[in-house]
């Protein structure tokens, strides 16, 4: 029964399952590996000139191997950088594999078996399907996970940026009509230091000034525990203040944990529950910043099938048969390469809120998916024109046979 059902799915889609399919596909991983292979090594050079003496520092302090602080650490730099450069590693690999499938007069084989580069287009997608999948993990669970490993560990550029320590300088608040100044202490326990509150920013006159020492979250969500408070609270004419003390007092705020744990850390390193809780927070300036980052996990799918569909569609059609033309193959090389900074340039876009999440996620793939869909048109639509044509010009030229009328014998 099973055999039958193959036989029957390979009479209907012969091209997905057949061995030229099976090649291709082989041929698009293994490209696609050794370019991630490649870039990953040279970032992780670049990487290691910089920070390989905080690592053997490190190893020092804790009294431990160097390989045993440097692998763990590899291993984290190794899911950040591949998460960012998947993407640009399936278009090089597809552009690379389909240059090279013309070097091989592949392509045209198929060709003449009746295979245009469209009916290639089941394999790019079983490609991207794939290869998306592991883009899709990579940036909704193992690289937040990587990055705070990193924080954890206290090494390389997260462990720098995005150290949990108390920070030197105060860092402002706006929630309503209330602007909190205070210093911030990141980490698993968050905290405000030092801080300053003032209420009735949309009033005339402020309607109170709080000062405490410390805040740190209450049990319920949005309350926070202030010690050691003095606060100066306006009159009913609002023309005198009244101060009081007191050791601790609760106060609501709409201000989340999360918030300051998070604060000027980028949306898209955070985990997906953090993240979550962030994007509820509609008033908040992170809204747009967490809207991107959500958007760009739920899309991680789509974004190396977009990239290797376009890197095989400029291939094409830069290099027909085995004529190699290396000016035109650099600028296609450098149209993908516009293309995958075009596709940043939006996300930047709509983490600052000038475009919407959805448009600038979407929109960036979308235009990278119309691009090659307009590639490969061009591609079928020549070989139609010249199929409807050349009857019609091998005739130019040429006499019809004039036809000499029949006699009959007897006259």
């Amino acid at each position: 029964m099973m055999a039958g059902f193959m036989e029957n799915l390979a009479a209907r889609w012969p091209f997905w399952i057949g061995i030229s399919a099976r090649r291709i596909l082989r041929l698009y991983l293994l490209l696609s590996g050794l370019m991630m292979f490649i870039l990953l090594m040279i970032a992780l050079t670049i990487d290691m000139a910089k920070y390989l003496p905080d690592v053997r520092l490190k190893a020092e302090n804790m009294d431990q191997p160097l390989a045993q602080i440097l692998l763990p650490y590899l291993g984290y730099r190794a899911v950040d950088i591949v998460t960012r450069l998947l993407p640009m590693a399936c278009f090089l690999g597809l552009f690379l594999a389909e240059i090279l499938r013309a070097f091989r007069l592949e392509r045209i084989i198929l060709a003449f078996a009746g295979f245009s580069p469209i009916k290639s287009l089941p394999v790019i997608l079983l490609f991207g399907i794939l290869v998306g999948s592991v883009e899709a993990a990579l940036e909704t669970r193992l690289r937040p996970w990587a990055v705070f490993a990193q924080v954890d560990l206290g090494l390389g550029a997260y462990g720098r940026r995005f150290d949990p320590q108390l920070s030197e300088n105060p860092v402002w608040f706006v929630i309503g009509d209330t602007a909190i100044r205070a210093r911030i202490l990141r980490g698993e326990a968050p905290e405000l230091r030092d801080i300053e509150m003032f209420r009735g920013l949309d009033q005339s006159r402020l309607t109170s000034v709080l000062v405490a020492a410390r805040a740190i979250p209450g049990g319920a969500d949005k309350i926070w525990r202030f010690e050691d408070v003095t606060e100066w609270q306006a009159d009913t004419d609002g023309r005198k203040y009244r101060m009081q003390k007191t050791p601790m007092r609760e106060i609501t705020l709409e201000l989340l944990p999360e918030q300051v744990r998070y604060y000027n850390i980028d949306s898209y390193y955070l985990p997906t529950k953090d993240l979550d809780r962030i994007a509820t927070m509609r008033d908040a300036e992170t809204a747009s910043d967490a809207d991107t980052a959500i958007w760009r996990r739920w899309s991680a799918f789509l974004l190396p099938g977009a990239f290797a569909f376009l890197g095989a569609s400029l291939a094409q059609v830069g290099y027909r048969a085995r004529r190699a033309s290396v000016v035109p193959l650099i600028f296609y090389a450098l149209v993908g390469y516009l293309s995958i900074v075009s596709v940043k340039v939006l996300w930047a876009l709509g983490e600052l809120g000038v475009l919407a999440a959805p448009v600038a996620v979407l929109g960036s793939i979308a235009g990278t998916i119309l691009v090659a869909t307009a590639l490969q048109i061009s591609q079928s639509r020549a070989r139609i024109q010249w199929t409807n044509l050349w009857p019609n010009l091998l005739s130019l030229g040429k006499k019809k046979p004039t036809k000499i009328p029949k006699t009959d014998p007897k006259s």
